[in-house]
Formats: C-alpha cells, sequence, structure tokens
C-alpha cells in the first residue's frame, strides 16, 4: 500500500481521524476509536467520488492493522473495523465567519 498516504486530521485521548489519500486525491476517511482494554473501533468510509478499490479492501485493512495499531489487531479480536461507501455532503460547522 505504499501509494496511499494517511492525513491526521485531528486527535483526541480517545480519538482520531485520518485521511486516507492516493494520488493527491482522497481516497478515505478512517475515524478510530480507542476504548477500555486496548479494543479499537475503527470507521472506514471510502468516498463515493473515489475509485472503490472492493479487491484492495482487505489488503487496506491489513496495512492499516499493521501500522497503524501496533497495540491492537483484527488477529487478537481487539480492532473492529466497519467499512462504508459514502459520499461527502459539505462541511457544517458553528463557525459563521
Amino acid at each position: 500500500m505504499a501509494d496511499i498516504q494517511l492525513k491526521r486530521v485531528f486527535r483526541t485521548q480517545s480519538s482520531e481521524r485520518y485521511l486516507l489519500m492516493r494520488g493527491g486525491a482522497e481516497l478515505a476517511a478512517l475515524d478510530c476509536h480507542f476504548l477500555d482494554g486496548g479494543h479499537v473501533q475503527a470507521t472506514l468510509i471510502f468516498t463515493d467520488n473515489a475509485e472503490h478499490p472492493h479487491a484492495e479492501i482487505e489488503q487496506i485493512l491489513t496495512w492499516l492493522d499493521d501500522n497503524l495499531f501496533p497495540e491492537a489487531s483484527r488477529d487478537a479480536a481487539n480492532l473492529n473495523f466497519i467499512v462504508v461507501s459514502g459520499r461527502v455532503i459539505g462541511h457544517f460547522s458553528s463557525d459563521k465567519t
């Protein structure tokens, strides 16, 4: 998965959001929630305008497991992914400027 770059958008004490980029374009967003006991729940959302790498999904999940979650893994049953395909409608904020 050398052609995918991760860009961290934000990080809190118990969660992170990344953008997965390929060729300068947004491929997916990854929301990670770090739970008690070392468990991680992650939602991987492929953008509707990205080429859907259905054949690559398992490879991408394995790559994320190996490179992003050193203390959790699907093999240890403490890392779970939900994979979604969706369309970005917009960004909404309370900022009125």
